[in-house]
């Protein structure tokens, strides 16, 4: 019976996250064929359907900044529905919209420092120009609740941030600054490689054969579609009349569904050039806004002319397939070798073992724990730790995980109490046992591969916190 309970929640889990995935390319597609029409809102959906392994694996995870590129989405939807009602609107309405759509914005900026360049700044830049080209009030109101959502969303975000550290839940900055100019050229290269990473056409180094042909075909696609987006907006912006200009309500729509792509494209990609970010393909994922920008812009190339709305669309039906094809024969592109991670039977197995034992909680390394608490349903609480890289401490000395923690994790709890811990060998580099200062064990246990070792104290207590 647990084991149907472990995945069914599971199950669940994939599926929410899926359903925000989804949700979020159909508002997309809907806000393409509101500013562009039918066939152009279809287009991108088609791309949109298409994504590579790593686009999808990243979109529908927790942990890879997918949420937050769904929100950039909402927002993007937002700005084009308000260009088209903010005539009609009342000013109560447009201020129920900026506090809502604020506030629902807050959480994103609290703990994604990209959020900034991802929706906010296309966001107000893409409001500001509309104005400026068009001078017209209805236009003036977009920008001022453009500018109230960011204000409510920095406010907000801010004000939450702050409220987790003062309950110790966010306590070590990410430590994201400016490149040095040194890295600049290997940061573009790696910008592109991200894109083509996350499209399943990063062909670099990989076999030549059918599968690294796709691959290769894939990421020339993907480099010909940045190339010729870049093109096609700079021929926009160069033949664009002289302000202010008369827009009716279609192209008002438009201007602002290809602006706040178009720097979203440009804001995203600039934010990661010019950061530390950039480290290798994996962290693709700060770019995940400026992957769905190129899919949503695809219908602004195939408007240039016959030769390329046929090109286009031969190239998004290519891709189709080779993306079909690619997720088939290999689901996950970071999908760990057996055994390398906690297994549902794992988990269900410990479950088990500490009811009788009467242990609700312990200590893993980072990935088994997340892993365990996940896979148990929260039935049990694994903090992460691992071993100290201190000279002054003995080797087997275990410290508390610095990037994500609460501090009341590592807080021992008073009273008798019993508390765990949990070795997983393929993770014993960085906890290979326990601390022999942590006394003797009262009950040593194997669970399916798992060494789990209980305490008849808070193992807190032995923990160190200075690391």
């Amino acid at each position: 019976m647990q084991r149907r309970d472990s995945r069914t929640t599971a199950s669940c889990g994939r599926r929410r996250r899926s359903l925000g995935v989804w949700s979020g390319l159909g508002l997309l597609a809907w806000s393409a064929c509101k500013a562009l029409g039918a066939w152009q809102g279809a287009l991108v959906a088609s791309a949109g359907l298409c994504a590579g392994a790593a686009a999808r694996e990243y979109f529908l995870s927790f942990d890879s900044h997918g949420l937050a590129a769904i929100h950039t989405v909402f927002l993007g939807v937002l700005l084009v529905w308000l260009v088209g009602r903010a005539e009609r609107l009342h000013v109560w309405q447009l201020a129920l919209v900026a506090i809502v759509a604020g506030a629902v914005s807050a959480a994103p900026v609290s703990s994604e420092r990209p959020f900034l360049y991802w929706p906010l700044l296309p966001m107000l830049g893409t409001s500001a120009l509309l104005f400026w080209r068009t001078r017209r009030l209805e236009h003036l109101r977009v920008l001022g609740v453009a500018g109230a959502i960011s204000v409510f969303a920095l406010v907000g975000g801010h004000m939450l941030a702050h409220a987790m550290q003062e309950r110790h839940w966010l306590e070590v900055p990410l430590g994201v600054v400016f490149a040095p100019a040194s890295s600049l050229v290997s940061n573009v290269v790696l910008g592109l490689t991200s894109y083509l990473f996350l499209g399943g056409g990063y062909f670099f180094g990989g076999a030549i054969g059918f599968q690294g042909i796709t691959v290769f075909i894939s990421g020339v696609l993907i480099l010909c579609a940045l190339a010729g987006l870049v093109s096609q907006i700079a021929r926009h912006v160069k033949a664009a009349p002289v302000a202010p200009v008369a827009y009716d309500a279609t192209q008002a729509r438009r201007f602002a569904y290809v602006g706040f792509w178009a720097m979203c494209l440009l804001s995203t990609t600039a934010a990661y050039v010019l950061s530390n970010a950039p480290v290798d393909v994996t962290t693709s994922r700060y770019v995940l806004p400026g992957y769905i920008a190129i899919g949503a812009l695809l219908p602004v190339l195939a408007a240039r002319n016959r030769r390329c709305r046929a090109a286009v669309v031969a190239g998004v039906c290519l891709f189709a397939l080779i993306a079909s094809y690619q997720i088939v024969r290999e689901p996950s592109v970071t999908a760990a070798p057996p055994g390398a991670w906690p297994t549902p039977q794992q988990a269900n197995a410990l479950v088990r073992w500490a009811r009788k034992e009467h242990v609700t909680y312990g200590y893993a390394s980072y990935w088994v724990a997340a892993d365990l608490t996940w896979l148990s349903y929260f039935k049990l609480d694994i903090y992460p730790v691992y071993r100290c890289a201190v000279p002054t401490l003995p080797s087997a000395t275990l410290c508390r995980f610095n990037e994500q923690r609460i501090s009341s994790w590592y807080t021992p709890k008073p009273g008798p109490t019993r508390s765990m811990l949990v070795v997983d060998p393929a993770e014993a580099v960085l906890v290979p046992g326990p601390d022999p200062g942590m006394g003797k064990p009262s009950s040593f246990h194997g669970t399916d591969g798992l060494a789990v070792y209980v305490y008849p104290y808070d193992i807190a207590s032995h923990i160190n916190l200075g690391e």
